[in-house]
């Protein structure tokens, strides 16, 4: 049985990994004004759950790296797809790509154990 102190790492751990794209992508603004612009839908499949900002090019250096047109509004599921399908076109190192979607598969394993997530 897990101890207090491992349950609350846990906890933490799986808050960070819901919480990453906050830290780790665009600004909040940003996010924010991509959400609007997308009508607070997939600009993919139109669904309204588990959506996310994601960057068209990842590449930091981009001055436009924080522009919401550097950016669109996807599922969870369409931008691990992307990340898959876009490997070595997207901005990110091979590398850099792999650990993106190793993470993303992270969250998407946690958002489907706790039911929801939003780009919020």
């Amino acid at each position: 049985m897990a101890t207090p102190e491992a349950l609350n790492l846990r906890e933490i751990y799986e808050t960070a990994l819901l919480l990453a794209p906050f830290f780790l992508a665009f600004s909040l603004r940003t996010r924010d004004l991509i959400r609007k612009r997308a009508g607070y839908k997939s600009e993919i499949s139109g669904e309204k759950d588990y959506l996310e900002a994601s960057h068209l090019d990842h590449n930091r250096k981009n001055p436009l790296y924080d522009d919401p047109s550097n950016g669109h509004l996807v599922t969870i599921y369409e931008h691990l797809q992307e990340h898959i399908e876009r490997e070595g076109m997207n901005g990110l190192s091979f590398v850099n790509n792999r650990w993106a979607i190793a993470r993303l598969k992270e969250r998407i394993k946690i958002v489907e154990e706790k039911g929801s997530h939003q780009d919020e």
